[in-house]
C-alpha cells in the first residue's frame, strides 16, 4: 500500500454503459475495492464516482437508448436485469468513444 503513503486519498472517475451489466460491474468494483482497502486499514483511501453514463444523464439529455431484451418466455436476457427492471427501468444505452461525426451515446 505504498500508494497510500505516496499519494493519499485517490478519486477514480468511472465511465460506463447505462445498462444492467454496466451498473453491476461498477457496483461490484466499488464493493470489492472498499472491502480490500478496509482490510488493509485504509477504508477512506479511495473514492469512486460514476460520471457517465447515468440514468439521470439519459433523462436530462433525452437519450432514448434501446429497450431491454427478453427471451421468448418473457425473461430478461441480461442476468443482471432483474433489479433494473424491478425499479421500472426498461431502457439502456451504451457509452461509445466519441467521434466528430457521431454521437458518443447509442
Amino acid at each position: 500500500m505504498d500508494a497510500v503513503k505516496d499519494y493519499g486519498p485517490t478519486l477514480i472517475l468511472h465511465l460506463g454503459d447505462s445498462d444492467p451489466n454496466g451498473h453491476s460491474i461498477f457496483q461490484s468494483f466499488v464493493e470489492d475495492v472498499d472491502e480490500f482497502l478496509a482490510q488493509e486499514g485504509h477504508p477512506d483511501f479511495l473514492k469512486v464516482e460514476r460520471v457517465a453514463l447515468t440514468l439521470e444523464q439519459m433523462e436530462q439529455w433525452s437519450i432514448e437508448g434501446e429497450p431491454c431484451k427478453y427471451d421468448k418466455h418473457g425473461n430478461p436476457t441480461d442476468k443482471c436485469a432483474g433489479a433494473w427492471l424491478a425499479h421500472g427501468i426498461t431502457r439502456k444505452a451504451q457509452l461509445e468513444s466519441s467521434r466528430r461525426t457521431r454521437s458518443p451515446v447509442r
